[in-house]
């Protein structure tokens, strides 16, 4: 069992998930405004999120909209619809997003997958640049190597290093772009612009026909199931950063529940997945009412949420055991641990998807039991 504890405390560390400090400084709402000098590592989640300071340690956040012009002391990694970031990372970068623009000093690797990236002319990469996206402006100057693909890549800054385009729709060189070293790319047509000129190394140029091949298809499916994987475990996370620190107790009880009626639970939760669109439906038809069936719909996904929250914090409390007396970090890194199981348990086809499905609708099943048997305890006391 130790040895068990141990395996998967270390897969949680190589896969960056950072929650086993014990001194967590995490801010969680609709819009987040922060200026304050942060001594240790930083985390949010929230729909618009900006940040002007200075973090001593990591920085990891997620949200709709993410302005950051910050100085950081090690890694910067970043999840959002748009995110423009400022100022200076000393380590690596990851930033995933729709759109993504990048003027800061990057001291080590920037790693990033947005629908439209650009490297400002203000940014600076000291290590590598990889990429995946779908139009790549790149106005700043690289002191490394480039890899990556997308449908449209424009360098127009020093490349002290090698280019490798794994595949590009379009490749051109602006008035500023150079490579110092040699320039390898896969593209539709050979670019005008990557000659003796521009690039000083060797140029390898391979075309490629503009036709997608089952095993393009299965690649991109592979990667874009892996993608999908990570967006729903960072999902999970700070969703139940979230639910954790503000229904901690409750959460626990709830699970205790799903263990202590396992069976009873699942039948709940099962009816509740099937009986929630009935209902909203019965209630259109027979003319209660639009406003209730939005309700009862809104109720239903709300509770298929909160089925995977108590799910993912039941395999983890599995793990590591977590009472009312228990302290917040404890309680987190449990439902962490929960979580990361949970995803992976779901990329096993078929039995993975069954053994999901089971849990959360314990996990359903649970928080209406429990929902329940708080309820009596009021009627008893007469408070309702």
């Amino acid at each position: 069992m130790k040895f068990k504890k141990t395996l998967l405390i270390a897969l949680l560390s190589i896969l960056l998930i950072p929650t086993f400090a014990f001194a967590l400084n995490f801010e969680v709402g609709d819009e987040i405004f922060n200026t304050e000098t942060i001594n240790d590592d930083y985390y949010a989640a929230g729909g618009k999120i900006e940040l002007d300071s200075i973090v001593n340690g990591d920085m990891i956040m997620a949200g709709g909209e993410l302005r950051i012009d910050s100085k950081i002391s090690q890694d910067l990694t970043l999840v959002g619809g748009e995110i423009r970031v400022k100022g200076e990372v000393a380590d690596d970068a990851r930033i995933g997003g729709g759109n993504v623009i990048v003027n800061a000093t990057i001291k080590d690797d920037l790693i990033v997958g947005a629908g439209n990236f650009e490297l400002g002319e203000d940014g600076f990469v000291g290590g590598d640049l990889i990429f995946g996206g779908g139009n790549v402006v790149i106005n700043g100057m690289v002191n490394g190597n480039i890899k990556g693909g997308g449908g449209s890549v424009y360098i127009n800054n020093v490349v002290t290093g090698d280019v490798n385009l794994i595949k590009a729709d379009k490749v051109k060189m602006g008035p500023r772009g150079k490579v110092l070293g040699d320039f390898k790319y896969k593209s539709l047509k050979a670019s005008e612009t990557i000659n003796t000129d521009t690039v000083q190394g060797s140029i390898d140029f391979t075309q490629i026909k503009n036709t997608i091949t089952d095993k393009e298809v299965q690649s991109f499916g592979t990667a874009l199931f892996a993608g999908f994987s990570i967006f729903r475990l960072l999902t999970l996370l700070f969703t139940g950063l979230f639910f954790i620190w503000i229904f901690r107790f409750y959460m626990t009880n709830a699970v205790n529940t799903g263990y202590k009626y396992s069976l009873k639970s699942f039948g709940v939760g099962f009816l509740t997945l099937i009986m929630g669109p009935v209902a909203a439906l019965l209630s259109l038809i027979t003319g209660i009412g639009l406003g209730l069936s939005f309700l009862i719909m809104l109720m239903w996904f709300l509770a298929l949420a909160v089925g995977k929250l108590i799910a993912a914090y039941m395999i983890g409390m599995k793990i590591i055991k977590v009472k009312d007396s228990s302290g917040f970090v404890r309680a987190y890194i449990s439902f962490v641990l929960g979580a990361l199981l949970l995803v992976l348990i779901s990329m096993v086809p078929l039995l993975g998807w069954i053994i999901k499905f089971i849990l959360v609708m314990i996990g359903i099943g649970a928080v209406a039991l429990h929902e329940m048997k708080l309820f009596n305890l009021l009627r008893k006391d007469k408070k309702v």
